[in-house]
């Protein structure tokens, strides 16, 4: 029933208008002691059987309420009307005066009788409206009376009693303030009528400093023990309240845990009421968690705001009220499959972003800023407003910044249909106001701000504004980084995509990659046959062979050497041939190894007579495809991003010469391997080479040089475990024999 009111008390008068900011704070501390009245109502008798059982003085809110009437008949009280703030009774003996030649029907006289029964048990003006209160509340006369006091009739009371910033001189908030009552009209109370201060649970500590000093040594023994004990209740409630908060929050708590496992929920799945900082790194629900911050959106929200963007010409879109029984289904669907659902109401999808956005535990506009935000939009030069909403925008963290930019771009976009849906700037301001303007709510302040929330929703009103009316300007730098990761991310793409492919491109003997590895061979056998000759021996094979010993130019047919490969292990007929089954990828591979590897032609020219290079060489080639997951397969024909961005060795494919550096370190590893297996077999070295990388990529390294790292101290050790055991062994044989 209160959903209306943060429109109704949109202020009419000026930001800096503190009069019209008192009235407001009023009638908001009014809004929230009615909402809790009738919350507790209900609550109190949902296992009565015998009917409703009364409200009480000392029932949850009720404290709230009664200093919330006072308060209005209170405020703006003219000072030289009456020295006494208190001497509220003025207007209510006016009424009863007024009463005598009114026509006795309906309630009016019960009106006049609660009057002079208030008259009688109270000496004193503070306590006849103390009396009067309750008694009107019981009776359920409260608007009723208050009413009579506003018609035309009075006004020349009202002017002679009242200023003219009083909250019963203004229109608009008499008549909220009648709205608000007549909800309370509604339920029954049971208050016992007495002058006395109202009754409250206490909520936080006196200040004792009054207590020491000179005054306290000259304290009655009666005074000082009855501040004692109200010192100790204070502290027993201020105790109880503390532990009733905890209560509630682990029951909250339990009651979702509940109802998740009952739909099989799991708290990983979460949406509402979760920090959009830890959201946008979950990839269940962003699957641009791990790829880039600038592109992590939760995805519901992506796909219900596209959903709102198709449907722009809903009428009252955020403007109706859409019931929790609409609202809830669609979160849970949300929550357990981690998108939005394909037919929805469009009211609902704009209720299921309100929602969102107001349980954020850190508001998009943060905690921090807020005041920041605030001063920007009540700035007199609007442009000098827009450049800092601009800067502060700029300033919040990248999560809040991008889905900021995202929900006002599609808002934009909403109001761009405004004949057809009928919503403005300022409509749609109000409304989605105390979701995104807004400070952080805890435990300590959840009161204060909600006693706020229908002011401050007024002055939020105004950011929201400004942000949609110039979204362009004030989001340009966010959307130019946006569009830069975009920008990246398909580089990214195709640069992944392109390993696979290049499989099966074919090689040709005037490739660069090809004739850099023939000079690096021919080099390398040169520097063999020197040495050869400088030591008087024999050279590894006869340059009549095929392969001249000087090369002064490399030209294709020096290329096709075959001689000259099989030399180094490459024992195919033809050059070409050994490059069959890897393509142009193992082509840039092998050229890689041998560029930056200084004993890499050492190491096949040692190994020329135990396995096929080229065949070793491209079987490492696919194992490290499918190590990276960038191998194909029949159920995955094409990469999933998400999925490889969720892999712990996602920031190595941010160096474009990753996989040729692995392909290096892999062949370093199947060549320990060989040399420590006493009867090396191809199939169980590649099988442990296979094993061994998978073990390295899944340790979260940032660059290719931590897996090299890791790898050389995993050799170390290996190192130093073999060493010990066979110093074990020695010592043992000596202490045999």
């Amino acid at each position: 029933m209160f959903n209306r009111l943060a429109a109704w008390l949109v202020p009419s008068a000026g930001p800096d208008d503190e009069h019209a900011k008192k009235r407001y704070d009023i009638l908001a501390q009014l809004k929230k002691a009615v909402m809790e009245v009738c919350n507790w109502y209900e609550e109190k008798n949902k296992l009565e059987f015998q009917g409703k059982r009364p409200l009480e003085e000392e029932d949850i809110g009720m404290h709230d309420l009664l200093w919330s009437i006072q308060s209005c008949l209170q405020h703006g009280l003219r000072e030289g009307a009456t020295t006494s703030p208190t001497s509220t009774w003025l207007l209510l003996h006016f009424i009863k005066s007024t009463l005598t030649s009114s026509d006795p029907s309906a309630s009016i006289p019960m009106i006049g009788q609660v009057i002079d029964e208030a008259a009688k048990e109270s000496s004193t003006d503070a306590g006849r409206i103390r009396c009067w209160i309750r008694q009107a509340l019981n009776q359920s006369l409260v608007d009723a009376t208050l009413a009579l006091a506003l018609l035309p009739s009075n006004e020349q009371f009202l002017c002679a009693t009242y200023e003219d910033t009083a909250l019963l001189r203004c229109q608009e908030a008499t008549t909220i303030m009648l709205q608000l009552l007549s909800y309370v009209k509604e339920l029954t109370f049971k208050l016992h009528v007495t002058d006395r201060e109202f009754s409250r649970r206490r909520t936080s500590l006196p200040n004792l400093s009054s207590m020491s000093g000179p005054s306290a040594l000259t304290a009655t023994p009666a005074t000082s023990t009855e501040s004692r004990v109200d010192v100790l209740i204070e502290k027993v409630e201020a105790l109880v309240d503390d532990v009733a908060a905890q209560a509630d929050e682990f029951m909250s708590m339990r009651a979702r845990a509940l109802s998740d496992r009952k739909k099989g929920i799991k708290p990983w799945q979460h949406v509402f009421n979760v920090e959009l900082s830890f959201l946008v790194k979950n990839p269940y629900h962003t699957r641009h968690a791990f790829i880039h911050p600038y592109l992590a959106v939760p995805n519901f929200l992506v796909e219900c705001l596209d959903y709102l963007k198709v449907h722009a010409g809903t009428p009252r879109l955020f403007r109706t009220t859409v019931s929790q029984v609409y609202v809830s289904p669609v979160k849970d669907y949300i929550e357990a499959n981690g998108k939005f659902p394909a037919h929805v109401d469009a009211h609902v999808a704009s209720a299921v972003v309100l929602e969102f956005l107001r349980h954020i535990p850190e508001p998009l506009i943060t905690s921090d800023r807020y005041d920041a935000f605030i001063a920007s939009s009540r700035m007199a030069n609007e442009a000098d407003g827009v450049r800092n909403l601009t800067c502060l925008v700029a300033d919040l963290p990248v999560e809040y910044k991008v889905t900021m930019e995202v929900v006002f771009g599609a808002l934009a976009e909403i109001l761009a249909h405004a004949d057809e849906n009928g919503l403005n700037v300022v409509a749609l301001s109000i409304a989605l106001a105390p979701a995104i303007v807004r400070k952080r709510e805890t435990r300590e302040n959840k009161s204060q701000m909600q006693a706020q929330e229908v002011r401050m929703a007024a002055i939020g009103a105004h950011v929201v504004e400004l942000l949609l009316l110039h979204h362009t300007v004030v989001f340009q730098p966010v959307r130019d980084q946006i569009v830069k990761a975009k920008e990246e991310f398909q580089a990214k793409q195709a640069f992944l995509e392109m390993f696979p492919a290049m499989l099966k491109q074919p090689v040709r003997t005037d490739d660069a990659d090809m004739m850099s590895i023939w000079t690096t061979l021919a080099a390398h056998q040169r520097q063999l046959e020197q040495e050869a000759l400088q030591l008087d021996q024999p050279s590894m094979g006869s340059t009549t062979d095929g392969c001249k010993s000087h090369v002064d130019a490399c030209n294709d047919w020096l290329v096709e050497d075959a001689a000259l490969w099989q030399r180094f292990g490459f024992r195919e007929g033809t050059a070409l041939a050994n490059f069959n089954v890897g393509g142009q990828l193992l082509l840039q591979c092998v050229a890689f190894f041998l560029r930056t590897d200084p004993t890499g032609c050492q190491l096949l020219a040692e190994r020329v007579n135990e396995y096929n290079m080229g065949e070793a060489f491209a079987a490492l080639v696919l194992v490290l495809l499918n190590v990276l997951k960038l191998a194909p397969t029949p159920d995955q024909p094409s990469l999933d991003f998400t999925l490889l961005s969720m892999e712990p060795f996602w920031e190595i494919f941010a160096d474009p010469s990753f996989f040729h550096k692995l392909f290096a370190l892999s062949v370093r590893v199947f060549d320990y391997n060989w040399t420590m297996s006493p009867r090396p077999e191809f199939g169980r070295i590649l099988e442990e080479t296979e094993a061994q990388m998978t073990w390295l990529v899944q340790r979260s390294p940032s660059s290719v040089e931590d897996l090299v790292d890791d790898w050389m101290l995993y050799r170390q050790q290996a190192a130093t475990k073999a060493t010990a055991e066979q110093t074990y062994d020695r010592w043992s044989r000596q202490t045999l024999s």
